[in-house]
This record gives structure tokens, C-alpha cells and sequence, in this order.
């Protein structure tokens, strides 16, 4: 939560000067275009800047981000030695596909459920199934005795106090 926090903390800094700076113009036809299109792509590589430099490079070369070091975890690869640039890169990016596919499951199972609106979008129930996978698939993982989750596996990393 914490590697969250400073995440998003970020993004919004860089969002607002971004969104500032483009929409501080004229707001007619291409001009209100290219402000939203700044605002999203300004927003997307904060994002992407964010994680790589709060979470990825920390945890590539010290083996620990900010959060993690404040609560005494690190993440090492299976063998216990150094997860290096390459597992932390994967690490991170298996964690919102991981998400991504939970969610369409559940709306996939939600949607085909007896008695379900068949007028309802993904976009309606985004929050709550968004929570439950996350709930899920804390639940699936953080029941194996090693502890890893889903992108532990598939980046070869372990968490270790």
C-alpha cells in the first residue's frame, strides 16, 4: 500500500501539471481533443515512469521497494539470490494482467448467471468485480505455503523477511 500511495501520488502530480498545461488554451474542437490526449498519454507514462522508478529499480538493485523496506520484506528470485532488473520488470507487469484477467472471468461468470441483467456492462460492475478479484486472488495465493502470488510464479521471485 504504501508503494500504492506514492505511486498514485505521483501520477496525480503529473497529471494535474499535464492537464494544466494542455487545457490552459483555447477548448475548441482539436484543441479540447489534444488536451484529453495529452492528459491520457501524460497520465499513462507517469504511470509507467512511477512504477519504474518507486517500485521496479528499487527492488532490481536493493531487492526491496520503499514500502517493502519499511516493513522488513524483500523479493529475491527462487533460489534466494538477487531478482535483478529482468524479474522485477516481469513481476510488475504480471500484476495488472493478473487483475485484468480475474475481472473478465468474474464478469464472464457474473453476466451468464441466472437471473443477471443482460443490459449490464463490464463498465457498471467494474469496481465491485475489480475488488473481488483482488480478494480472490489474494485468497488463492496467499494460501500456498511459500506465499508467493500469481506474479511471483511467473516472474520466479519469492517475497523473504
Amino acid at each position: 500500500m504504501i508503494d500504492l500511495t506514492v505511486v498514485a501520488g505521483t501520477v496525480a502530480v503529473a497529471v494535474a501539471l499535464v492537464g494544466s498545461a494542455s487545457l490552459s488554451g483555447s477548448t475548441e474542437g482539436w484543441a479540447e481533443l489534444g488536451g484529453f490526449l495529452a492528459v491520457l498519454f501524460g497520465g499513462a507514462a507517469a504511470v509507467v515512469i512511477a512504477v519504474l522508478t518507486v517500485i521496479v529499480a528499487p527492488t532490481a538493485v536493493h531487492g526491496a521497494s520503499l514500502g517493502k523496506r519499511l516493513t522488513g520484506i524483500r523479493v529475491v528470485d527462487v533460489n534466494g539470490g538477487r531478482a535483478g532488473w529482468w524479474r522485477s520488470i516481469v513481476r510488475e507487469a504480471a500484476l495488472p494482467v493478473a487483475y485484468v484477467i480475474a475481472v473478465l472471468i468474474l464478469d464472464r461468470l457474473t453476466s451468464s448467471a441466472p437471473g443477471s441483467d443482460p443490459s449490464r456492462s463490464l463498465a457498471d460492475d467494474l469496481p465491485v468485480l475489480a475488488g473481488a478479484a483482488l480478494l480472490i486472488a489474494d485468497l488463492i495465493f496467499g494460501c500456498r505455503p511459500d506465499g508467493r502470488t500469481g506474479h511471483d510464479l511467473i516472474a520466479g521471485t519469492i517475497v523473504t523477511r
